[in-house]
C-alpha cells in the first residue's frame, strides 16, 4: 500500500469517527421515532391521498427488480455497504465529489429523517440510522417502508398510487414489465415519470439486472421485454 493511499485511508477513518461522534446527538435524537417509522410513512402519503401497502400485498416482481437495482446484498448485508461507504467518504473529502446513499436501507433513512438536510455528517448519521434501523426491523419490513415512502414521480407518493397512477393497477397485481419500470423511476422520478423512452430503456436494463442475478429465467426476460413495448 502507498504512503498516500495510506494517508488518505488513516484521514478518512479520522474524520468518520469524529462525525460519527458528533452525530450522536442527533442520533439520539431520531432514535425514539425509529419505532413510529410506519406510522410517519402512513401519514405521509396520506397526505398525499395514497395509503400504506403490507409487503404481502407487494408483487415479489417488484421486490426483485429494486433489489437488483439498487442493493443486491440487501438480504445480506447490515444496512449499509461498507465499501460503498469508504468508497463515498473517500470521494467526498478528497475530490469534493458527494455521494448518495447506497443501500434501501439508508435510501429509506434518509427519506424519512434527512430528506432535507445534505451534509457530510447528514451521510454519517444516515448510515448509523440504517444500522440501528436493521436492527430494529426485519429485512421485509424495511422492504414494506420503502416502497410506501417513494416518491415515484407525477405526484405518485407511495407505491399504491404509483401502480394505480401508471398503470391502474394494484402492486399485487403488477406484471414483470410493470414492475420494472417503477423500479426504474427510484433513482430520478421526476425525469424518469415524464421521459417515457428513457424509464423504458432503464427498466431493460433492470430486467437484465433481474436475470443476472437468477431472480427470472431467459423466458421471462424476454416476456418483461416485451412487456415494456407494449402499447
Amino acid at each position: 500500500m502507498s504512503r498516500k493511499i495510506k494517508i488518505s485511508v488513516i484521514c478518512i477513518l479520522l474524520v468518520t469517527g469524529l462525525l460519527f461522534l458528533v452525530s450522536l446527538y442527533s442520533i439520539n435524537k431520531f432514535t425514539p421515532y425509529i419505532n413510529e417509522m410506519p406510522l410517519l410513512i402512513t401519514k405521509k402519503i396520506e397526505k398525499n391521498h395514497s395509503f400504506y401497502v403490507p409487503i404481502t400485498s407487494i408483487n415479489q416482481y417488484l421486490s426483485n427488480a429494486v433489489i437488483a437495482s439498487q442493493d443486491k446484498r440487501f438480504y445480506q448485508n447490515s444496512g449499509i455497504d461498507t465499501r460503498g461507504t469508504f468508497r463515498a467518504l473517500y470521494y467526498t473529502i478528497f475530490k469534493g465529489q458527494r455521494q448518495g446513499a447506497s443501500t434501501i436501507t439508508e435510501q429509506l433513512a434518509k427519506n424519512v429523517f434527512f430528506q432535507d438536510h445534505d451534509s457530510l455528517r447528514s451521510d454519517i448519521e444516515t448510515k448509523t440510522m440504517a444500522l440501528l434501523i436493521t436492527k430494529k426491523y426485519s429485512k421485509d419490513k424495511i422492504l414494506e417502508m420503502y416502497f410506501n415512502d417513494i416518491y415515484y414521480g407525477n405526484g405518485a407518493y407511495g407505491l399504491a398510487a404509483a401502480s394505480k397512477s401508471f398503470f391502474k393497477t394494484s402492486p399485487q397485481l403488477l406484471t414483470l414489465g410493470q414492475s420494472a419500470f417503477l423500479a426504474a423511476l427510484i433513482n430520478a422520478p421526476s425525469y424518469y415519470a415524464t421521459h417515457h423512452s428513457e424509464a423504458t430503456n432503464r427498466a431493460a436494463i433492470i430486467l437484465n439486472q433481474m436475470k443476472q442475478n437468477n431472480f427470472i429465467t431467459q423466458n421471462q426476460l424476454q416476456t418483461g421485454l416485451q412487456e415494456l413495448t407494449a402499447p
